[in-house]
């Protein structure tokens, strides 16, 4: 399904997929679920999450909300220029953490753009 839907010439295309959960804790506004447009899931997107935050912070007129996701909670702050900042801490950059199949040099990747 997700395969279908993310393709940009066949349905509504996405890279990512997000639901909205209303929150489980007192400290969260919201919890956010991602999927891969291959159909796997992802623990956060830092795109999304400012997406999300925005129209949290639109909806509700606060500067400051946190964000629930599957590994962490996210503080948002909408800056003096109307940007939204999100704190995803400290990137994994090495290649099990990220995960790759096998053992790289993960600041050369081969990827191909098309």
């Amino acid at each position: 399904m997700f395969q279908f839907l993310s393709h940009k010439n066949a349905a509504i295309g996405f890279d990512d997929f997000v639901l909205l959960y209303n929150a489980v804790y007192n400290y969260a506004h919201v919890f956010l679920k991602f999927w891969n447009s291959d159909g796997s899931t992802s623990s956060t997107c830092g795109n999304a999450t400012r997406c999300v935050a925005d129209i949290i912070m639109n909806e509700t007129g606060l500067d400051c909300v946190y964000i629930a996701t599957s590994a962490e909670k996210i503080k948002c702050l909408k800056l003096n220029n109307g940007q939204i900042s999100t704190n995803l801490g400290i990137p994994k950059t090495a290649w099990d953490d990220i995960p790759l199949s096998e053992k790289c040099d993960t600041s050369k990747l081969p990827i191909a753009v098309s």
